[in-house]
């Protein structure tokens, strides 16, 4: 499963995600084979949650690679956070 939580300090006019991705290593880069969200934002809340499954292939290594979003006051701010790998049983 690939849980996401993402909170503002403060109730924020948008906040989410604008890419959830699937990495695996090939050739010793990371490199993405699956989009599992584009563009899931929520509205005038201050917590964003998005949970997900992804089936792997057992023995193979992979990561999530997620850009999130916030907006507020016609300001806004994005931070890319990567999992560490773990492999698929």
């Amino acid at each position: 499963m690939v849980e996401n939580k993402l909170g503002a300090t403060r109730i924020v006019d948008k906040l989410g995600i604008i890419s959830l991705e699937i990495q695996t290593k090939r050739n010793g880069y990371w490199q993405s084979i699956a989009i599992l969200a584009r563009d899931v934002y929520s509205y005038d809340t201050g917590t964003f949650v998005y949970d997900t499954l992804y089936y792997g292939t057992a023995g193979t290594e992979y990561r999530s690679y997620v850009e999130f979003y916030v907006e507020n006051d016609g300001g806004s701010e994005t931070k890319i956070v990567v999992s560490s790998p773990v492999t698929a049983k």
